[in-house]
């Protein structure tokens, strides 16, 4: 009979050694040789494989722990295809067209600013997809920024303060479920919890979204600009109140508590029926929008940029993203990496404020490694869960701390999925517009002062907290 063999718990020295090597790959690729992410994280893989047969397991057992983190991500990139065919088509069916079209005729340039955060909160809000949103609304507002002369850094600042902020308080959200799930509270608890920190960020980031604005009003060559875009998009698209039935019918299935994936697949396919009834194209030309993209000229080379993208085809990188990058992170997770790291942290830290700030670190020191904030959010959230409370710390902490941390800080980490997902999509430098989205980064500031002073960290009452040992115990 063969022996089994036997498993070593990998010492603090051989994690590090690890994650160094690790992020080493990764950096000197990115930076260095400008290898292609996807590449990278796929083949980091084989760069784990030896730490991980050192360990003691089998090549067979590494390939499962990298499954089995991939299954926890499978979601998210059917709803990434889902979004690159609704972007396709709601350009190609006129509905992006359409809201950028009347936006330049009612809105003034002093309020664009505010108006782009609005309807990207509003947008998040119903659909709880940011990537959804930044590919819809936030196309169609850069659309808008542009015919008004407002930098593009800028626009794109207010675009996703209002998207994110709408995802993190959507109860439709998978990041709120997953997040809020991970730590052990309900979802309203989790939105409720974070409206402490979001909400301020988000009213100050109004306020000065309007005063910014103010500065763009009054300018006669935007007048000229915007006159000439819409005559653009009469002229390239049948603009109607009925291209925007797609926009309808996401948000009335999401209202219904549909699946997201269902309800942006049918977003899509009704974006199809508009594109081939309303503006005229084959069912041949159609279907290649949906898995290659739409591209259109319309006599302005910015406008034909930002209109031109979308499709299956055009997602698939970002899917091989999170593949790789989950898969790195089950093979760290399941070899004993991640664990020790935290049992190092857990040993040394044992106060409600320690713990607050090593979850943010951790959020922190994830997304920077893993470019993928699910990963993080997994890790995190099952590893500090027992931390939080064990210093009586309410669940509802941590999970704000990790859907804050994780999906704010992601956007701005250049080769985070997130990122990248915004930044190719808006056609911005993510970097450059870091320091205009006010209300991610307030959040991400107020969040550290709680950590440090104990503001708004919610514990358990004596009684609450021996019912709690009670339940843990019968359930033991």
């Amino acid at each position: 009979m063969e022996s089994i063999k036997t498993k070593k718990k990998p010492t603090l020295s051989f994690a590090l050694i690890t994650i160094g090597v690790l992020a080493a790959f990764v950096g000197v690729g990115v930076g260095v040789f400008h290898l292609p992410m996807v590449f990278l994280l796929f083949f980091s893989w084989l760069l784990l494989l030896p730490f991980a047969l050192w360990l003691g397991y089998s090549a067979d057992e590494v390939e499962g722990f990298a499954y089995k983190m991939i299954q926890t991500g499978l979601q998210v990139c059917a709803i990434l295809l889902a979004v690159g065919a609704l972007i396709a088509t709601w350009i190609s069916a006129g509905t992006v067209p359409t809201i950028i079209y009347f936006c330049l005729k009612i809105i003034s340039p002093a309020f664009v600013l505010v108006i782009a955060m609005l309807l990207c909160t509003f947008t998040a809000l119903a659909t709880g997809t940011s990537w959804g949103t930044i590919g819809t609304a936030g196309i169609a507002m850069m659309g808008v920024g542009i015919g008004m002369g407002i930098p593009a850094p800028i626009m794109a600042g207010a675009i996703i303060s209002g998207t994110y902020f709408g995802d993190k308080m959507s109860p439709v959200s998978d990041s709120v479920l997953l997040n809020s799930t991970l730590a052990g509270c309900t979802p309203i608890q989790h939105i409720k919890h974070m409206a402490y920190s979001a909400g301020p960020a988000y009213l100050i980031s109004l306020i000065v979204y309007f005063f910014m604005g103010l500065g763009f009003s009054g300018n006669a060559t935007n007048t000229q600009q915007i006159q000439q875009i819409i005559a653009n998009l009469g002229s390239s698209f049948h603009i109607s109140i009925l291209t925007l039935i797609p926009a309808v019918v996401v948000i009335v299935l999401l209202a219904l508590k549909k699946s997201a994936v269902w309800s942006l697949m049918l977003g899509a396919l009704a974006g199809a029926l508009v594109t081939i009834f309303l503006q005229g194209y084959s069912i041949a030309e159609a279907g290649t929008f949906l898995a290659s993209g739409f591209s259109v000229e319309t006599g302005d080379a910015a406008l034909n940029n930002l209109l031109s993208r979308g499709g299956i085809g055009s997602m698939l990188d970002m899917v091989g993203i999170i593949i790789g990058a989950l898969g790195v992170g089950g093979i760290l997770k399941g070899s004993g990496v991640v664990d020790v790291l935290v049992e190092k942290i857990s040993s040394r830290v044992s106060t409600s404020r320690g713990i607050a700030l090593c979850a943010m670190l951790a959020c922190l020191v994830c997304i920077v490694l893993i470019p993928d904030n699910n990963f993080s959010m997994v890790m995190v959230g099952t590893l500090m869960a027992p931390l939080f409370k064990k210093v009586r710390l309410k669940p509802q902490n941590l999970s704000r701390i990790s859907e804050d941390v994780n999906t704010l800080g992601s956007v701005f980490v250049p080769w985070n999925v997130g990122a990248i997902f915004v930044a190719s999509t808006l056609g911005i430098n993510i970097l450059a517009a870091m320091p205009y989205a006010f209300a991610s980064t307030l959040t991400l500031l107020i969040n550290l002062v709680f950590a440090f002073t104990g503001w708004t960290m919610f514990k358990y009452t004596d009684a609450e907290y021996k019912q709690l040992l009670e339940k843990d115990l019968v359930a033991t």
